[in-house]
């Protein structure tokens, strides 16, 4: 196995003190065509395949994901700390030790924060009151202009002149509940 220090110096070898490929097969012990695919590739360090194996605490990952989940909304003296979850997973059957138990919930943390944080991204402001009520005014105002009778007002052309909050009135109209004055 390479490591990012010996894909360093058969870089410098190479590039730098102009050393052969044979030479710097024979003088780090590894193949020549290890040396040449190093070389040729583009990375600046070797990857490997992330290696997956099972747990023991896989089979009760569902459940204490759970508890976390519910233990993250409960205050913060009322909460179980981890020692305490990994015992009742213990009771439950789990053979594993605390430390698996400790990493999975910071993966699990993690996992939330990301979560909680992507999706605080996708959400929209929100509108000012005062656009909102703008709109829903505007939007009633044109409707009775239309039809009247859909309100509750009686039909007369030319009797809506505007419809405002912030104006004082003598009548109040059930559009937004402050005014209807008349044209002229």
């Amino acid at each position: 196995m390479i490591d990012v220090a010996l894909l360093g110096i058969i870089r410098r070898w190479h590039l730098r003190d102009q050393v052969p490929l044979r030479e710097i097969a024979r003088r780090l012990g590894i193949s020549r065509n290890t040396v040449r695919r190093y070389l040729r590739s583009e990375t600046t360090e070797p990857s490997y395949a992330e290696r997956r194996s099972s747990s023991l605490l896989d089979k009760y990952s569902v459940q204490l994901s759970a508890w976390l989940k519910a233990e993250a909304s409960k205050p913060r003296k009322q909460r179980r700390n981890l020692k305490q979850l990994h015992l009742d997973l213990k009771e439950l059957g789990y053979e594993g030790s605390y430390d698996r138990v400790a990493a999975f919930a910071r993966q699990w943390k993690v996992g939330q924060l990301e979560w909680v944080n992507s999706a605080s991204k996708r959400t929209n402001p929100p509108k000012p009151a005062s656009t909102t009520l703008f709109a829903s005014i505007t939007k009633r105002l044109n409707v009775a202009r239309s039809d009247p009778s859909r309100l509750g007002m009686e039909e007369s052309a030319g009797t809506l002149k505007r419809c405002c909050k912030a104006r004082s009135s003598s009548k109040t109209c059930s559009i937004c509940d402050s005014c209807i004055r008349p044209l002229g």
